[in-house]
């Protein structure tokens, strides 16, 4: 089906005003810092590769991250999640994202949206993101406040792609298109209570560099 514009192919009609909608392919040159804020300790670069997209790699010392997100300039230490930048709801939004985790046996990659304040290890009152946790060899749903849920998908070398859902009240984590089983989880307690923006954070909680690729990601309200 042939669209003539950008806003007629993501919008039902012209009748209804489309809400916020974001999305990334990760190419050219460089990450756009119009877009992307860098924070913490390590390097964000393209990969010199097809389909490649970009590489987010934390310093290979003890408990070092790395991180893109929306806001949040000049802060090289544990960087927080800030809600002056938040553009996605915190009851109806989807997100879409393409990931490959590459390095770091003990590595903690947030990958999503994140709102409110603190440092890695304060889950905050605006996640709704997933965790891929090496050190577990498990992908999770990472919700509000300590809220997570395994959707049961081990980490692998390999990209996948995830979608998270909010709606109704209820948050649903699909990992490759699945929709039960292995790779999907539902939840309806912790939810996001802020606004939020997109993020990936890498974190070292070992050492060596903690690497994760990522060539695409999406987000909007519903």
């Amino acid at each position: 089906m042939a669209f003539p514009s950008v806003y007629d192919m993501t919008n039902e009609s012209m009748t209804t005003v489309r809400k916020q909608h974001f999305w990334e392919y990760f190419s050219g040159k460089a990450i756009s810092t119009r877009r992307w804020t860098e924070s913490g300790t390590g390097t964000v670069s393209m990969k010199d590769e097809a389909d490649g997209g970009i590489s987010i790699a934390s310093g290979s010392g003890s408990y070092q991250l790395k991180r893109i997100d929306f806001g949040n300039a000049g802060n090289t230490g544990s960087p927080t999640y800030q809600t002056s930048h938040g553009l996605f709801s915190p009851t109806a939004h989807e997100w879409i994202a393409v990931f490959k985790w590459v390095s770091g046996s003990t590595s903690k990659t947030t990958l999503g949206l994140a709102g409110g304040d603190g440092g890695y290890g304060n889950y905050q009152s605006g996640f709704s993101a997933v965790l891929i946790d090496k050190g577990a060899n498990l992908i999770y749903q990472r919700r509000n406040t300590t809220a997570t849920s395994t959707t049961g998908q081990t980490v692998d070398g390999n990209w996948h792609s995830v979608k998270n859902t909010l709606s109704s009240g209820t948050l649903s984590t699909s990992i490759d298109g699945v929709l039960s089983g292995t790779g999907f989880v539902s939840e309806s307690s912790g939810m996001p209570t802020v606004k939020s923006a997109s993020v990936c954070e890498v974190y070292n909680s070992g050492s060596g560099v903690a690497e994760t690729q990522l060539k695409y990601f999406e987000a909007y309200n519903t």
